[in-house]
């Protein structure tokens, strides 16, 4: 999944999860697990490119897919929940 393709599948999901669970701690609880494959995947990415690349220009900047993440859950329960 491209940064793009994740910048506009996410949304959509999330704003699902929010319709079928309407309560946040349920959500952030089915979004662990999700949020930790992302990160894990992203992280075995970025070794293998490490590994193979000289150049770290192509490295996928976790931090920012952490506050992606983290910022599409919140703004589809607090639309949710309005």
């Amino acid at each position: 999944m491209t940064n793009e393709t994740m910048k506009k599948t996410l949304p959509t999901i999330f704003a699902k999860l929010c319709l079928y669970l309407p309560e946040l701690k349920h959500q952030h609880e089915l979004y662990k697990p999700i949020k930790a494959n992302i990160i894990d995947t992203i992280s075995k990415l970025n070794l293998m490119i490490e590994k193979e690349f000289k150049n770290e220009d192509h490295l996928v900047d976790i931090n920012s897919i952490i506050r992606f993440l983290d910022s599409t859950l919140n703004e589809n329960a607090t639309q949710a929940h309005s």
